[in-house]
């Protein structure tokens, strides 16, 4: 749907036809701060409808339009419009429409003249029996089959006219379940990690002779102790925050298992 707050108006409003990429400008209503979202796709017509005018306090509510019907709300009540097509046969013949409002004023079906303009749930519920229709003239003079019906809650804002429908285009009752593929070394890899996990965890430590040559993953306990430098680069006093008692090292671990050295 494409809808934008418009400037306030006194004698009617313009709303453009559904367009794929484009803001309706202007509309009477406003959405989500400027806000433009994408229509469906199929609906590319750019002709501007000039609405009749209803009653005051639209301006503060959510307004859009369809492919064959623009919609505004007030605090009560909300309005549809349909563009009436002139017959050519009789343009003096009075429309036939049929209009619908069911199952407890959730469900809604409009038609003209044969041709549907909506059917489906409502995106919230109206009060069965408010539901009037009308034939308006637009500022260009554009007949309109007028539409009124009154919110069951007062003061809830609608989105949308109808209830977005979800679909599933294929059949999810049977899914199918592909297996990540691993190679004979990466399989390898993961067993190595994973005992290398479970030795540091629940392995003991074991002192080496003296005469071992350090490899990586040797443990080293280290005690560390930093000195001030004088000005004559000597030596000074001790640090008490450059001191570490039983600092442990893991050679060849990067971070801070290492130490923070190069592996």
């Amino acid at each position: 749907w494409l809808v934008q707050r418009p400037p306030l108006f006194h004698a009617g409003f313009v709303l453009s036809k559904p367009s794929l990429t484009k803001e309706v400008q202007p509309v009477h209503g406003h959405a989500n701060h400027r806000h433009t979202a994408v229509r469906a796709a199929g609906v590319q017509s750019s002709e501007v409808w000039s609405l009749p005018s209803v009653e005051k306090g639209t301006s503060d509510f959510y307004a859009g339009q369809a492919a064959t019907y623009a919609w505004v709300q007030s605090s009560t009540t909300l309005y549809l419009f349909a563009p009436l097509k002139k017959s050519e046969d009789d343009a003096s013949e009075a429309p036939a429409v049929d209009l619908e409002v069911v199952d407890e004023g959730t469900k809604i079906g409009l038609t003209i003249n044969g041709d549907e303009v909506l059917r489906g749930e409502l995106a919230n519920s109206v009060k069965p029996g408010t539901d009037i229709w009308m034939v308006e003239d637009g500022p260009d003079g554009q007949q309109f089959i007028v539409v009124e019906v009154d919110k069951t809650f007062p003061g809830s804002e609608w989105t949308s006219v109808l209830r977005p429908e979800v679909n599933f285009l294929e059949d999810y009752s049977q899914p199918k379940v592909v297996m990540q593929r691993v190679t004979p070394q990466e399989q390898a890899n993961m067993v190595e990690d994973t005992l290398g996990h479970l030795q540091k965890g629940f392995g003991h430590v074991q002192v080496a002779a003296d005469d071992h040559t350090a490899v990586n993953g040797d443990l080293l306990t280290v005690d560390i102790q930093g000195f001030e430098l004088t000005d004559q680069g000597t030596r000074g006093g001790p640090l008490d925050i450059g001191a570490s008692q039983g600092m442990k090292i893991e050679l060849g671990a990067a971070g801070p298992a290492g130490g923070g050295l190069m592996p």
